[in-house]
């Protein structure tokens, strides 16, 4: 019997310890200002096209492994976005 009332007691405070109440969630949409909308218009992009960068195979088609080779050094840090 009180192996019976300890085993519901202790599922109980279980229960209790497990229903907290639910998170308050702020339902306004963050604020975004214009320039974080513009961001595209200072930044730097530099494009690839694979197939015509450098070619580390011999097959006279660029790949991912010239891409990696030529552009480790010649990257320059005011570059904002690689697009390949």
């Amino acid at each position: 019997m009180i192996k019976r009332f300890l085993s519901t007691l202790l599922l109980l405070s279980f229960l209790a310890a497990c229903a907290s109440p639910a998170p308050v969630v702020d339902s306004t949409p963050p604020t975004i200002t214009s320039a974080e909308l513009d961001w595209w218009r200072t930044a730097v992009f530099y494009e690839i096209f694979v197939r015509s960068f450098y070619d580390t195979n011999s097959d006279g088609i660029g790949d991912f492994n010239g891409i990696t080779g030529q552009t480790k050094a010649s990257f320059e840090p005011s570059l904002d976005y690689v697009v390949v």
